[in-house]
């Protein structure tokens, strides 16, 4: 897989409860934050360049399928760096992937 295999998760659940969100990519980890509006938190990480294991990665997929997300520039970035961790990406390609989308910017 290139970091250009991947297109952007739609995040717009029409009538789902909104959960706010965010992904930070390191060289060999990822971490995907939610804070749901009632306050509770949910945070899927990866560590020492493997993905997350299938039961985070089934409740990452659960959150996206269930909710609309919001998130701080999720269109142009977050989107596509999630649809890569929910493809079982390695960290070191998510990193990828966020990087060419960070250089391709003007």
């Amino acid at each position: 897989m290139s970091p250009e295999t991947f297109g952007p998760v739609d995040c717009r659940n029409q009538g789902k409860p909104e959960v706010i969100f965010d992904i930070e990519v390191g060289l060999n980890f990822y971490m995907v934050g939610f804070r749901h509006v009632d306050g509770r938190t949910e945070i899927i990480t990866s560590r020492n360049n493997q993905p997350a294991d299938d039961s985070a990665l089934a409740r990452l997929r659960d959150l996206v399928d269930q909710s609309t997300l919001i998130g701080f520039n999720c269109a142009n970035f977050d989107r596509l760096v999630l649809s890569a961790i929910l493809a079982g990406a390695s960290p070191d390609l998510c990193h990828a992937v966020a990087q060419s989308v960070i250089g391709s910017r003007p």
